[in-house]
């Protein structure tokens, strides 16, 4: 067992082209998957493209 001050945490890049608040089917199972992966105690994070689907249209609040 290491001690703390050894201790190295997981760190984990997650990309991917849809995520929540998405709601087809790879954005669900992307967002599950990375949010259990959190509660175990790993470093992860998310880079994906913005919001769109269904509407088709930038969910992302930016102003372009």
């Amino acid at each position: 067992m290491l001690d703390s001050a050894n201790e190295r945490r997981l760190r984990l890049l997650v990309l991917t082209y849809l995520f929540h608040p998405d709601s087809c089917g790879g954005a669900r199972i992307f967002t599950d998957m990375c949010h259990e992966l959190a509660g175990r105690n790993i470093d992860v994070t998310v880079r994906c493209a913005y919001p769109y689907y269904p509407e088709w249209k930038d969910k992302s609040g930016s102003p372009n």
